[in-house]
């Protein structure tokens, strides 16, 4: 065998055909990122990466504690960092002007602001259904029907809540960065 080929007989004393060797397949990569993820989740652990708190006022007037969790917090932080980046591009290019760190800081709370209404969004439907969850199993004989009645209502009010929310956040996030196109073209026709 040269060049990487082994070459077999067969039974019937043919001519040896030559085929590529097999590899056995690659698992570094794979463990390469299993160690990746377990440094950054440590990371994120140990490292003082606080949950971010938020006080969020609900429909009814009412301020909630809204908690990000460790991988939101993570993405809001790796958002401003790409926001420090892009600025410190700018100055180094001679681009940068108030208007343009101000628009980039209103992404930011923008983003911002609809992950934490997604989260307010989930739990108020996870709520609203697990409370008609509850009144269908409180409920007996005819009441039953109805108790589930109210239960899938209350199942798709949810999923609408959800689904108008995540509207909302991606038109204003969208809205904000048009604007900070308009204003680079702006600044770029000058």
């Amino acid at each position: 065998s040269s060049f990487g080929f082994q070459s077999t007989v067969s039974d019937r004393g043919r001519s040896p055909v030559p085929y590529p060797m097999q590899r056995p397949p690659r698992r570094r990569g794979v463990l390469a990122h299993v160690v990746a993820l377990v440094a950054v989740g440590v990371a994120l652990h140990c490292c003082g990466s606080h949950v971010l708190m938020a006080s969020v006022s609900l429909a009814d007037g009412s301020a909630s504690r809204v908690e990000l969790g460790p991988l939101r917090a993570f993405g809001s932080k790796l958002d401003a960092l790409w926001v420090k980046l892009a600025n410190l591009k700018d100055r180094m290019l001679g681009r940068l002007s108030t208007e343009t760190v101000n628009l980039r800081r209103q992404l930011l709370d923008v983003k911002t602001e609809a992950r934490r209404a997604l989260i307010v969004a989930k739990r108020d439907g996870r709520e609203a259904i697990l409370a008609a969850r509850r009144a269908a199993r409180a409920a007996e004989g005819d009441l039953t029907g109805e108790a589930r009645v109210i239960l899938e209502q209350a199942e798709v009010e949810a999923r609408e809540k959800l689904a108008l929310a995540e509207v909302t956040w991606r038109k204003e996030i969208e809205d904000v960065k048009a604007e900070i196109i308009r204003e680079a073209l702006g600044k770029s026709a000058k």
